[in-house]
C-alpha cells in the first residue's frame, strides 16, 4: 500500500509541476496541458464557489478569473462554478451565509 500511494503522489506532483509551468509561461488557456485535461472526466460533477475582488490586483481580478481562471478550470472538467463578487471590504461573511450550497 506504501508503495501505490507513493507512486500515487509522484504522479500528482508531476501533473501539479506540468500547471505551474504552464501557467508560469502564461501560456493560452485553450492550450491545456495533458495533465489538466486528463482531469476532466474525474472532475465533472465537482461543483465550486469562487470569492473574486473585483477591485484586486489594481482592478485586474475579473479579467484574471474570465482569462485565466475559469477556462484552466473548464479544462480541468470544473463546469459548475458559482462566482461571487465581492460588494466592499465586510460584505464578503455575509454573501457567503448567503449562498444555498444545495443549489450550486
Amino acid at each position: 500500500l506504501g508503495v501505490m500511494a507513493s507512486s500515487r503522489k509522484n504522479a500528482d506532483d508531476e501533473i501539479i509541476r506540468s500547471i505551474q509551468k504552464w501557467l508560469k509561461k502564461r501560456q493560452d488557456p485553450l492550450l491545456v496541458p495533458t495533465a489538466l485535461s486528463s482531469m476532466e472526466d474525474a472532475n465533472e460533477a465537482r461543483r465550486l464557489v469562487i470569492i473574486v475582488n473585483p477591485t484586486s490586483g489594481g482592478k485586474t481580478g475579473l479579467k484574471v478569473l474570465h482569462d485565466i481562471v475559469l477556462p484552466v478550470l473548464n479544462a480541468g472538467g470544473i463546469h459548475k462554478i458559482t462566482v461571487v463578487e465581492t460588494l466592499s471590504r465586510f460584505s464578503v461573511p455575509q454573501q457567503v451565509a448567503g449562498l444555498n450550497l444545495d443549489e450550486i
